[in-house]
């Protein structure tokens, strides 16, 4: 009788160590999946922030063509410098998406550590 009960207790502690063990996977599992989320956004935050970039690069060439355009003639100067002003304008607004870009792949990336509990968004400031 007592060996049928201390069998019975240790298959009571097997299967609760095997369901600790299946929550802990899981747990795992979604840790893995969020971080692969994260990697992901990362990912295609950097490359809008490589397109924006190559949209700087572009319209900072207009600028320069425009530029030189201008200088070739008096009476195209104001016509140029207005081309400019909307070019200007382009490369600000771009350049403030950029920025703007910038300051969300810092806030995803800032909400990671590496620690020796997993990995998983950081605590948020004040917490």
């Amino acid at each position: 009788m007592t060996t049928i009960k201390t069998m019975a207790e240790n298959v009571t502690l097997g299967k609760r160590s095997i369901e600790e063990t299946s929550k802990a996977f899981s747990d795992i599992n979604r840790s893995i999946e969020s971080t692969s989320r994260t990697a992901k956004e990362i990912s295609e935050a950097a490359d809008e922030q490589k397109g924006s970039i190559d949209a700087i690069s572009q319209s900072l060439d207009k600028i320069s063509g425009i530029a030189a355009d201008t200088s070739t003639a008096s009476t195209q100067s104001a016509q140029g410098a207005k081309r400019l002003l909307v070019k200007t304008q382009e490369l600000t607004a771009t350049a403030a998406t950029l920025a703007s870009m910038s300051e969300k792949f810092l806030q995803t990336v800032g909400r990671f550590t590496i620690g020796e509990e997993g990995a998983g968004p950081a605590p948020a400031a004040g917490r």
